[in-house]
């Protein structure tokens, strides 16, 4: 029901836990919530999914000695991954490190979801600018779940994200292309296969292929807005990703239309730092000055330019090269 029916599943599990929290079963409490951030975690809603991580950690806290390994370990990467996704690196470390420690030292626990965390550990360290030793936990995490397709097109996406990070396109957009061509394998229908798809786009117009890169966007965009819509933070980043290919295309006016609105889906909740926040304005800018709108264009410019420089070292290289960009412009 959290797959096909989202909206109904909500009512359904919002039940659910009523009925465990009466009962005082934290164990149940605890599983629902979880099931909860994962469902509305599907609509896009980050900080959402992330506050009821947080809940249903809380819920088995009561159980004291008596919480279950599985689902304490769970809890901790979950909530790890989501605060590297949403750029809280330093609130990231903590349960990131202690759900691996802790899937090292107990091998019960599903390698598969180690192989998970060890791949949100990997982006953390290249969020902190440390690419070397994040490549080796990527190169873990596809080592310990070679044999399981939905943990390693994570891994590609969370490689290809931080290829980005390094300003390697031609990388980014070959583990892009994996990613994505995993993920058709095992789920085509669905709105992740479809983000993927607007990703690989994205990589493949920065390295010239414009022309496969146009016509992915025209295939998968309609596919995202069918499932999602402007009340989810994470609609940013498929809209991000179109305004990037119509901005390399020349295609202004519609650089110019996607950008606006991943603008407006960026800027719900997000913190002054958070990296989505600083493209979606720069991309506004470079299409404005496309249309030949140069001040307020240079304008946007230097306000994303002013956010990159919060993000942290992974966006170094996007600070100095907007650096370069307005000092040409002035």
């Amino acid at each position: 029901m959290t797959l096909l029916e989202p909206d109904r599943a909500q009512g359904q599990l919002q039940r659910a836990l009523a009925l465990f929290r009466a009962r005082a079963d934290y164990r149940g409490a605890a599983v629902t919530l979880y099931i909860q951030a994962q469902n509305i975690s599907g609509f896009g809603h980050l900080d959402e999914s992330l506050q009821l991580f947080r809940q249903a950690q809380g819920s088995l806290a009561r159980l004291g000695e008596n919480a279950p390994v599985l689902w304490d370990f769970r809890l901790k990467y979950m909530i790890g991954g989501n605060l590297v996704i949403l750029n809280r690196l330093d609130e990231a470390q903590q349960p990131l490190e202690q759900a691996i420690a802790e899937g090292l030292n107990d091998r019960n626990l599903p390698r598969e979801e180690l192989a998970t965390t060890r791949s949100y550990h990997g982006l953390w360290l290249a969020g902190k600018g440390k690419f070397s030793e994040a490549e080796g936990e990527f190169q873990t995490a596809l080592a310990t779940a070679s044999d399981d397709p939905e943990v390693v097109e994570s891994v590609y996406t969370h490689m290809a994200m931080a290829a980005e990070y390094r300003q390697d396109f031609v990388a980014a957009a070959e583990f892009a292309r994996k990613s994505c061509q995993t993920r058709r394998g095992e789920n085509p229908q669905t709105v992740w296969t479809a983000i993927r798809g607007l990703a690989w786009a994205r990589y493949r117009a920065e390295i010239g292929e414009v022309v496969p890169a146009l016509a992915q966007v025209r295939e998968d965009m309609p596919k995202v807005r069918r499932f999602w819509s402007d009340g989810s933070d994470y609609f940013c980043v498929p809209l991000m990703y179109a305004a990037h290919v119509f901005l390399k295309a020349g295609d202004f006016a519609q650089a110019e239309r996607y950008a606006r609105e991943a603008l407006r889906a960026a800027q719900l909740d997000s913190p002054q730092n958070w990296p989505w926040l600083a493209e979606t304005t720069e991309l506004l800018g470079e299409a404005l000055i496309g249309e030949h709108r140069n001040a307020d264009g240079m304008r946007l410019l230097r306000e994303a330019h002013s956010i990159y420089a919060r993000c942290g070292p992974a966006w170094t290289a996007y600070s100095a090269r907007l650096t370069a960009r307005i000092g040409a412009g002035s």
